[in-house]
């Protein structure tokens, strides 16, 4: 590649550009709305079974407490049976001295805990209630002191509690489901709006802004365009509306006046030149062979007076100072041999 050429880098349009950040913001949006809404929606049902074990079993702690004190067992056994009726209920037991003294299991009753607590990071080391979650599984231990007639002193007991949800979390998976659903929804139909809106009032102007501009390189000089409706692209319009009426207006101007160096070119029947105010030579006008060798060269960016001998070119240079000043014509008559040789 040719490192005087700058390289040409490809380009991308701008609607392309839009609608790739706009699904990449609706794909980062919508995953990190559905991340959070799950995760308080997971930690509401968490707590909502949390506290609803912890109230319950206290609720039947104190009713085993003073059952196990009256040595009422039957009725304890019963109250416990109770409680197991309810639909998210799966196991309830009462744990003493690593025996199970009443369970909703009958084979259980009177046999050591066939249950491996430390799995469900439960222990009757620790006396405050203790809760367990494993998906719609939950799992809690109570501690549960009591005092019977038999004995002085007082005993410690556990209750075990394990509640399955799995139905409700299931409930609350497609209700969160249905929420992220709807969430989406509303983005995409949000995206689909603010892509509407920037192609009717970004991106058709641009388009018909760059079309416009392709006439003006073109040559269709004087057209005027209303690309959008926003203040902005007004103001835009009316840069490019004042734009193309002058261009037309300058192009009209350079071809009227061509015209006229064309005309009197051919009516000139000898030769004139354009000075500046410093009297350089910038143009030439009449015609191309003039009978005077030295002005068929190329005088221009030289002083007016190079093709002239010193005397003449004094006497030439005091007309054009009285011509200033008088703003009138002033003829000035030299003879031939006052001419520079040819510098041809």
């Amino acid at each position: 590649m040719n490192p005087a050429q700058p390289s040409q880098r490809k380009r991308i349009s701008l609607q392309r550009v839009l609608i790739s950040w706009s699904v990449l913001a609706l794909g980062i949006a919508a995953l990190l709305l559905s991340y959070f809404l799950y995760q308080a929606s997971a930690q509401q049902f968490r707590s909502t079974w949390a506290n609803k074990l912890e109230a319950e079993l206290g609720g039947l702690r104190l009713t085993l407490q003073h059952q196990l004190a009256e040595e009422e067992f039957s009725l304890s056994d019963q109250t416990l049976s109770r409680m197991a009726t309810r639909p998210h209920v799966s196991h309830l037991l009462l744990l003493v001295d690593g025996q199970v003294l009443l369970s909703t299991r009958r084979a259980e009753i009177d046999r050591p805990l066939g249950i491996d607590l430390a799995s469900k990071h439960l222990s009757t080391d620790r006396q405050p209630f203790q809760f367990f979650q494993d998906g719609g599984h939950f799992y809690g231990l109570q501690p549960i002191p009591f005092r019977t007639r038999e004995l002085r002193g007082e005993q410690q007991g556990w209750l075990f509690a394990h509640y399955d949800a799995s139905q409700q979390r299931q409930q609350m998976l497609r209700s969160t489901g249905l929420r992220i659903a709807l969430l989406i929804l509303l983005l995409v139909l949000y995206t689909l709006g603010l892509q509407r809106i920037m192609q009717r009032q970004v991106l058709r102007p641009l388009h018909r802004l760059v079309a416009f501009t392709n006439r003006l390189q073109a040559g269709k000089l004087g057209q005027t365009i209303h690309s959008g409706s926003s203040s902005e692209f007004a103001h835009l319009d009316a840069a490019f509306n004042n734009l193309s009426l002058h261009l037309q207006h300058s192009m009209q101007q350079i071809r009227d006046q061509h015209m006229r160096d064309q005309a009197f070119t051919r009516a000139f029947p000898d030769v004139a030149f354009l000075l500046d105010n410093d009297g350089i030579i910038r143009s030439r006008y009449g015609s191309p062979d003039s009978p005077l060798p030295v002005l068929n060269a190329d005088l221009t960016g030289q002083p007016f007076t190079c093709w002239l001998q010193p005397q003449a070119a004094e006497r030439i240079t005091d007309s054009r100072d009285q011509a200033l000043i008088s703003q009138d014509i002033e003829i000035t008559e030299i003879r031939t041999k006052t001419f520079m040789s040819n510098r041809a």
